[in-house]
């Protein structure tokens, strides 16, 4: 019989109690070669537990992991139980190898290495395909075309400790192949380890600059400047080389000022020991705050050298320019009212979540805490109190009433909150901030702006018609806001409004404009523009 058949006698015998019937059925089901996942349905429909257990342990036990037609009619609370209960596992039987082919060469790696060490791994065996998931047969292995094979076999000796004695030759070079596959897959212990191992090893400053530019360490920029900075003699030309012209620029700049500092040092030297026609004073160059300097000077690359695994501070370089301040929001309103963040907190996690201590915060990485805290007062400006500390702003929010009262916030921080309410999906306050930013005094061109930026087809049509109508013309400021473009539209439709007549140019500028027609103008001039911007909340 087909399997449609057979639901039809384990449903029959159930609902008429015909117990041999529905025990030989069961046991016929369990033993076919049914999918998994039927074994399940068929359990839970008919209250056979037997056929449930075993659709679980098929799911539990198969190397592979689930598909997305396997994890629709499971739901999401039981695919985290299997998931979990895979994990489990993982120990208590033979490892499942992994094919990797990596330069024609094929290796045979410990699944349960890759998914302990490696949140990439982890996430691709979690999500891949069961019936196309590459990695179980030899003819269909996992290709790392852009791995070197000499840099893979370096770090499975770090992945698989107990055999990194035979093959380390070279400190420096293998610990930095280490670091770079380590970083590159979300290793993070094996990423500590490498960078451990090499601050033992001597590197060259520029070096360490270039390791800390490759593989995001942001401690190494710092270290290597300041290197370069103390060191007395000039740069040498591979140090220019490898730096570039610009960095090598800063660096001169800021070696310049240690000794313009010690060059009045031994003025007032000289100043007092005048009478001293011996003495040759040789005081030392000036290095204080050198440090903090240079993550100034180097603002970006510092930013751009933070990785999102290592801690969030460094104790050897206590200054940090970058916005790391953390604050302390409700999660109901970011789980409720935002799509993107619900989603988030929807995800299953095998350990703890982002966000539930100050010690796993969520990152937000290119968000400005003057857009975030004008977020945050948009969404409750019942109260909100900033404690500032020496290194942390904790934004600690009353929600004990949801009063309405007044919002004293201008055209700034409204776009901050039209920014941001757009990239997290918070439908209600992007409303709120367009409803606000429409009504306030703003120049035509900063509602264009923030129409073209933010989507809002309302604002923008309003800042097009404003720039039609008015009287004077573009200035040089607002034509580069606009852009060439834009700009070239605005005066043709300016000068389709102008009426022609006998008296016409005897009269201002606006009193021979026809400006009954400047919203069809806006229409056919910037038509694509507004239909491009046209949002679901512009409203």
């Amino acid at each position: 019989m087909r399997l449609k058949e057979w639901a039809s006698v384990l449903k029959l015998s159930m609902l008429w109690e015909f117990g041999n019937l529905r025990r030989e059925t069961i046991e016929g089901l369990v033993k076919m070669k049914l999918p998994p996942v039927d074994k399940v349905f068929l359990g839970r429909e008919y209250h056979a537990g037997r056929l449930l257990m075993a659709g679980y342990e098929e799911l539990i036990k198969r190397d592979a992991g689930l598909s997305s037609v396997e994890k629709k009619p499971l739901g999401e609370k039981d695919v985290l139980k299997i998931y979990e209960a895979r994990e489990k596992t993982v120990r208590k039987r033979e490892p499942t190898l992994v094919r990797m082919l990596v330069e024609a060469t094929l290796f045979k790696v410990p699944r349960y290495k890759l998914e302990e060490n490696s949140s990439v791994f982890k996430d691709m065996f979690a999500i891949a395909q069961a019936d196309t998931q590459e990695g179980y047969d030899d003819d269909k292995p996992i290709r790392l075309d852009s791995v070197e094979r000499i840099d893979f076999q370096r770090f499975l000796t770090a992945l698989i400790p107990d055999r990194s004695s035979e093959l380390i030759k070279d400190v420096r070079d293998h610990w930095v192949s280490v670091l770079k596959l380590s970083t590159l897959w979300d290793c993070f212990s094996i990423r500590k380890q490498a960078i451990k191992n090499l601050d033992a090893v001597p590197i060259e400053p520029e070096d360490k600059v270039a390791l800390a530019r490759a593989y995001r360490v942001q401690r190494w920029v710092i270290e290597g400047y300041s290197t370069l900075v103390r060191q007395e003699l000039p740069f040498t030309v591979a140090q220019k080389v490898k730096l570039g012209a610009e960095t090598i620029i800063r660096l001169y700049e800021r070696r310049e000022e240690t000794f313009r500092a010690a060059g009045k040092a031994m003025q007032l030297q000289l100043e007092g020991n005048f009478s001293h026609f011996g003495s040759s004073p040789t005081p030392n160059r000036e290095f204080s705050n050198l440090d903090k300097d240079l993550i100034e000077i180097f603002q970006e690359e510092y930013k751009d050298a933070r990785y999102d695994g290592d801690d969030l501070q460094d104790a050897s370089v206590p200054y940090s320019p970058v916005e790391n301040e953390l604050f302390k929001v409700p999660k109901f309103y970011f789980e409720n009212e935002s799509s993107v963040f619900h989603d988030m907190f929807q995800m299953p996690s095998s350990g703890a979540q982002e966000g539930n201590s100050a010690a796993l915060p969520i990152v937000l990485e290119s968000i400005k805490k003057s857009d975030f805290i004008a977020l945050l007062t948009a969404m409750f400006p019942e109260q909100v109190i900033i404690s500032m500390g020496a290194i942390l702003a904790d934004i600690i929010i009353s929600l004990s009433k949801r009063a309405t009262v007044p919002i004293h916030m201008g055209e700034i921080e409204w776009g901050a909150v039209l920014k941001l309410s757009m990239l997290w999906e918070f439908s209600t306050l992007r409303r709120m901030a367009i409803e606000e930013v429409s009504h306030m005094d703003s120049t035509p061109v900063v509602k264009v702006v923030l129409g073209r930026d933010y989507h809002v087809k309302t604002l923008l049509e309003a800042g097009y018609r404003a720039l039609i109508s008015r009287n004077a013309g573009l200035s040089d400021e607002e034509k580069v806001q606009l852009g060439d473009k834009a700009s070239m539209k605005i005066y043709e439709a300016r000068e389709r409004t102008v009426r022609t007549g006998r008296f016409a140019l005897q009269r201002g500028f606006n009193e021979i404009r026809n400006l009954e027609s400047v919203t069809e103008l806006v229409q056919d001039e910037f038509g694509a523009e507004l239909r491009d911007a046209q949002g679901g909340e512009d409203v």
